[in-house]
């Protein structure tokens, strides 16, 4: 359960007395810092996936390729 900077501040008033500003902002900085690792970490797996799938079109052309030229037909460049 993902809370929102205003809402830990009510529960660490709640668990222990009156929180200082100080506590506030240190929580605000840390979410701050984790919304910009989660950022790069979604950014990571976005361009992961867009790697995978370029990988997987590339080798559905080679194999493509292999089974044409099984068949003996020729391709430019192509020895067969």
């Amino acid at each position: 359960m993902l809370l929102c900077s205003n809402e830990l501040f009510v529960v660490l008033a709640a668990l222990g007395g009156p929180c200082e500003i100080n506590v506030h902002c240190l929580l605000v900085s840390a979410l701050r810092r984790l919304y910009v690792r989660v950022d790069r970490l979604e950014d990571a797996i976005s361009h992961f996936y867009k790697v995978i799938n370029e990988l997987r079109t590339r080798v559905s052309m080679l194999e493509k390729q292999l089974d044409v030229s099984a068949f003996g037909t020729r391709f430019p460049g192509g020895d067969s």
